[in-house]
């Protein structure tokens, strides 16, 4: 645990903590997305933040001493929890999203414009301004289409539809080509692919 910037994250006097996969993700959901949002914006930020700690964990870590940061260089973590969040957790506990196989790097900002940084339609986002780096899943975005509204209605859904939409939906809407996986329990990984790439057998 440090501050959250490079030059901190490694430092001696920082802690570093060794915790359980889904509990880490408890952490993260109460700081990344609102516990008094939909439980369908909050599945989508469990799937969301689980796929991205977990890209890291894969890629040999964040930081030479640890997988992820709690600060926003790559996800807020905290020890407090909330009861809504807890929930999406548990109801998406093993879930992953993957994309011709991989795990996709499951990039998040709060707002995302429309269109996103990454081009993908996102109406419930129209007149918004970019706030984050604009990539990946809209975190205000899920809440919307959560409800099927706009940030500044009207605005037009086109194919898309008003209806509101599960936490699958939005995976695959904000990572075009992704499906959800998995379920029950993540296994340890049979190895790890060194960054200049190769092949696990």
């Amino acid at each position: 645990r440090a501050n959250g910037w490079a030059d901190r994250s490694c430092d001696p006097s920082a802690v570093v903590d060794d915790l359980d996969f889904e509990e880490y993700v408890k952490g993260v959901i109460p700081h990344e997305w609102s516990p008094s949002w939909h439980p369908e914006a909050l599945m989508a930020g469990a799937l969301a933040a689980r796929s991205y700690a977990l890209s890291h964990h894969l890629r040999g870590g964040r930081w030479d001493c640890a997988d992820v940061d709690d600060g926003t260089v790559t996800q807020v973590y905290r020890d407090d929890r909330s009861a809504a969040t807890d929930e999406a957790v548990e109801a998406t506990r093993g879930q992953i999203v993957i994309r011709s196989g991989d795990i996709v790097f499951t990039e998040y900002s709060a707002e995302n414009a429309n269109p996103t940084a990454d081009a993908v339609d996102d109406p419930t986002c129209t007149g918004e301004v970019q706030f984050g780096h604009g990539r990946g899943m809209c975190q205000w975005g899920t809440q919307r289409w959560a409800r099927g509204v706009c940030a500044t209605p009207p605005c037009d859904f086109g194919a898309h539809g008003a209806e509101p939409k599960d936490h699958v939906w939005m995976v695959e809407h904000y990572y075009p080509g992704a499906t959800v996986v998995g379920g029950a329990h993540i296994g340890e990984p049979c190895g790890v692919l060194p960054p200049e790439g190769g092949t696990i057998d």
